[in-house]
């Protein structure tokens, strides 16, 4: 399941667009919710609309404020609370849009937050050059809509064995997956493969890098909402990334700094993609994300490398995997 906070724009040359969101989208989804500013050609100012498209379901809001230098002194803004669901489940499903119904006095509020804003009045206040203030903004909003208004309904839909992966920025978690599922399928079949593929089933991995980790955000509520609905996590990187180790610091400080009863399974994975000897693996294993380093004494982590296309390499892994299960 997809949640998020959207604030969209009608740019003079691109038309309806989403200008920010909470948390920031992927690509792929970026692209499936699309189809939700273009709402803003079919409302009016200070309307509100509840939307189904596929299996995403919005509650919108079309406003305007104030904006010096802007065709008609105005800036067209679209608020959208949006949930793309994974499951078939009509009672749960009737649940969210029941919701999403009375989410207008919410909506109305934050409008009037951002038409208060002296700061998104001036040109260019809602683009990228008003990001960090807009994304403050937005994750406020999240909090009380997600974290505080919806705890119930997003509490119905936790798979408690959910496992939140982290990783490096670019670092591409999802072909990853992709090739060791492969090279567990890949013959010959063993015994160990079969419990890997077992395992591999029985959890469901989502990644997710919080925009606010360097923000010193304490007690982060989308990340402990997230941390509380996982059953364990995941810091994958590559081996030979030698920023890895700083990356893997923060986020160690960012989830300790959660105050969510610290007691999740934690595993460092590094990923090995190339042909090299075991010392030179150790060796970059020390620099990277060597845990000797660390004396956060609140995050327990354990650490593993698997070279990615042999399943042989994946001892460590299935022991995580079962204590996560089990």
């Amino acid at each position: 399941m997809i949640r998020a906070v959207l604030l969209s724009r009608f740019d003079d040359r691109l038309g309806p667009t989403i200008t920010c969101s909470m948390p920031a989208l992927k690509e792929d989804v970026a692209a499936d919710l699309a189809n939700i500013p273009r709402l803003m050609d079919i409302i009016d100012a200070d309307e509100f609309l509840t939307h189904r498209y596929r299996n995403i379901y919005s509650a919108n809001y079309y406003f305007e404020i104030p904006s010096e230098k802007k065709r008609g002194n105005k800036e067209n803004l679209l608020l959208s609370i949006v949930f793309r669901v994974q499951v078939d489940d009509k009672d749960w499903i009737g649940k969210v849009i029941s919701f999403l119904e009375e989410q207008k006095p919410v909506l109305v509020k934050m409008a009037a937050t951002l038409k208060n804003d002296v700061s998104l009045r001036v040109p260019g206040g809602i683009s990228c050059a008003n990001e960090t203030r807009l994304k403050r903004l937005l994750y406020d909003f999240y909090t009380e809509v997600f974290i505080q208004n919806a705890a119930g309904l997003v509490a119905e839909s936790v798979i408690h064995q959910n496992v939140w992966i982290m990783s490096p920025t670019g670092f591409d978690v999802i072909s990853v997956l992709d090739r060791m599922r492969r090279a567990i399928a890949a013959p010959p079949q063993t015994i160990r493969k079969e419990l890997l593929l077992f395992l591999l089933s029985r959890l469901k991995f989502t990644q997710y890098n919080c925009e606010l980790i360097k923000d010193d955000v304490e007690n982060c509520s989308v990340c402990k909402r997230r941390y509380i609905e996982s059953a364990a996590c995941i810091f994958m990187f590559g081996v030979d990334d030698g920023n890895a180790r700083g990356k893997l610091e923060d986020v160690l400080s960012h989830i300790a700094s959660l105050d969510a009863g610290i007691t999740n399974p934690f595993l460092v994975l590094g990923i090995d993609e190339g042909e090299r000897d075991g010392d030179e693996i150790t060796t970059l294993i020390d620099v990277a994300t060597s845990l000797s380093a660390y004396k956060n004494a609140k995050v327990h982590a354990t650490q593993a490398i698997v070279n990615i296309d042999d399943a042989e390499t994946y001892n460590e892994l299935i022991k995580w995997f079962l204590s996560v299960i089990l």
